[in-house]
């Protein structure tokens, strides 16, 4: 099993944050095919990927937004990094949702962003 660093996000190429949490999930839309015999196996369909980011970190002062992003429907790139040097690069990508929940007591802000895509490409 590959072990993962990070998610990077892009806009216009030039890399706006860093994902140092969360879920990476690559989904097939397949169907069962059950006929008179039962179970015939599944059916063909494309595969989309979806990244739902705990923590984002922005890179130098591109003052990342994803709330902007997302109501200015916005196309990202992800790209997601392996210890062994490989890279899952998925263009097109858009976020979906934008969850934050803050403290004003202790000064926290967390969220959870996601983003939705095509099945990524290997890099490298």
């Amino acid at each position: 099993m590959a072990r993962y660093r990070h998610a990077s996000i892009f806009l216009d190429s030039k890399k706006i944050g860093k994902c140092s949490g969360g879920t990476y999930r690559l989904t097939s839309a397949t169907e069962a095919q059950i006929n008179d015999d039962g179970y015939a196996g599944e059916s063909e369909a494309p595969f989309t990927l979806e990244l739902t980011a705990n923590t984002i970190e922005q890179v130098g002062s591109s003052g990342i937004d994803v709330m902007s992003i997302m109501l200015q429907r916005k196309q990202i790139t992800i790209t997601y990094a392996t210890l062994e040097g490989k890279i899952h690069e998925a263009k097109l990508c858009r976020a979906t949702q934008c969850e934050t929940t803050w403290s004003s007591q202790n000064g926290t802000h967390t969220g959870s962003y996601t983003f939705r895509g095509p099945p990524p490409k290997l890099v490298g």
